[in-house]
């Protein structure tokens, strides 16, 4: 990440959050399935807005990360990108 190395271990409905603008290059030792959502820095400080807050959103970035709504909001998308 941003040039320096990073080891971590990764356990079901982990995620990785990374801002924009940071660099980072994900290795995985074995075969796994991943979801990947980007969202738009402007959505994020316009919901952020709407929600009452003054905007300027800015994402730390955190892995591992467990986080039980984003978990099923994944779910939720991967449900129906299957159907």
């Amino acid at each position: 990440m941003d040039g320096r190395r990073k080891q971590a271990v990764f356990s079901e409905s982990e995620a990785i959050i990374n801002p924009v603008g940071l660099f980072t290059a994900p290795r995985w030792n074995a075969q796994t399935e991943r979801l990947m959502v980007a969202l738009c820095p402007a959505t994020l400080n316009r919901v952020s807005e709407e929600l009452g807050s003054n905007g300027g959103v800015e994402l730390e970035p955190r892995y591992p990360c467990r986080d039980e709504l984003l978990t099923q909001l994944a779910r939720s998308l991967m449900t129906e990108f299957e159907q």
